[in-house]
């Protein structure tokens, strides 16, 4: 079984009902603040296909870039 079906599993079984994964995406790091707050905000937007704004603060603009490549 690969690592992203196990993570499936896992989570459905833990979550129940309140959970349903449709994709799984392993990355390396989450875009952040430079004080380490994640940006929830910006990665919505990218999900949603709006436009992102990102946020000045950002620790390493490449993290939000990665992920936006794998989203889009």
């Amino acid at each position: 079984m690969s690592t992203n079906n196990e993570l499936k599993s896992s989570i459905r079984k833990s979550a129940d009902t309140i959970a349903s994964l449709k994709e799984v995406h392993i990355v390396e790091q989450l875009p952040k603040t430079r004080s380490g707050k994640i940006l929830r905000k910006t990665m919505r937007q990218l999900i949603d296909g709006e436009d992102v704004q990102i946020p000045a603060t950002i620790e390493n603009p490449k993290a939000l870039a990665d992920l936006s490549d794998i989203l889009t």
